[in-house]
Parts: C-alpha cells; sequence; structure tokens
C-alpha cells in the first residue's frame, strides 16, 4: 500500500489513541474549571496590581492561583505519563520497523520529509484540528449542562 495513505492512517489511529487516553485519564470538566478559575484570579490579580493593591492581598491572590494551576498540571501531567511512553514506542520500534527499510521522501514546500517526520507532520495538524474540534464540543456541552444545572435550581 502507498505510503502517502499509509502513514496518515497510523497517525490518525495514533491521535484517536491518544485523545481516548486523555479523556479517560483527565477530568475534562474539571480542567475547564480550574482554567476559568485561573482566568478569573488572574484578571483581579492584575486589577489588583493596577489599583495598587496591598502586597499581602497581591501575594495571596498569587497564592490562590498558583494552587490552581498546580492542580491544572496535575490533571495535564497524569495524561502525560501515559502518551509519552506511547509516542517513542510508536516512533522510535512500530514505525522503523514496519517502513524502516523505506527510501520513502515527500517534497513538501521544499521541506524533503522522510517517513518519520511525515507521520509527526501529520500527527501534529490531525492533534491540533481534534483538539479545537474537541474544544469547541466540551464548551458546547458544558455550556447546556450548566443552563440545565440553572433552569433546575429556578423555583417553580
Amino acid at each position: 500500500m502507498d505510503l502517502l495513505i499509509v502513514i496518515p492512517l497510523i497517525a490518525l489511529v495514533y491521535v484517536t489513541a491518544t485523545i481516548v487516553v486523555q479523556r479517560k485519564v483527565s477530568n475534562i470538566e474539571r480542567m475547564r474549571e480550574l482554567q476559568q478559575g485561573m482566568k478569573d484570579r488572574m484578571k483581579e490579580l492584575n486589577s489588583m496590581i493596577k489599583s495598587n493593591a496591598d502586597k499581602a492581598a497581591i501575594d495571596a491572590k498569587n497564592k490562590e492561583l498558583s494552587a490552581i494551576a498546580s492542580e491544572n498540571m496535575k490533571h495535564t501531567m497524569k495524561a502525560s505519563f501515559i502518551i509519552l511512553p506511547i509516542s517513542l514506542i510508536v516512533f522510535y520500534y512500530l514505525l522503523p520497523l514496519g517502513f524502516g527499510h523505506s527510501t520513502f521522501s515527500l517534497d513538501i514546500l521544499s521541506f524533503k520529509l522522510n517517513y518519520q517526520t511525515y507521520f509527526v507532520v501529520v500527527a501534529v495538524i490531525a492533534g491540533l484540528a481534534a483538539s479545537v474540534l474537541l474544544g469547541a464540543y466540551d464548551k458546547r456541552r458544558l455550556a447546556k449542562k450548566a443552563a440545565a444545572n440553572s433552569e433546575a435550581s429556578m423555583p417553580a
């Protein structure tokens, strides 16, 4: 089969697998909450700094921001500890095992890509596209959930 097709298929399977791992290991809703909390605290901190607030208050707000950032990083790192070994195995063992003898070369914008570089380019592009699509999906899903919760909490 033509490597122009096989390598992107492998890259798509790889991206799908990493997304599944990330979704299973990480609590996406909690990560969104943390990101929003960081954004809110950052706005508060910036306004405190602009208004020349008390140093102790600024330090306290900074401490809150650091705690939220630390928890967010823990959620991010959990998935990375699983995905990184998978990436290394695919890139350094499986691809060379299947295509190591190949003289595959693809010229794109005056760059010569071998099969490994082609895999990385396709995987990065597919990963970015999936990230944007899933981000929009999550945002819409969480907005619907928040709207449903607010409707449920309203008195009849």
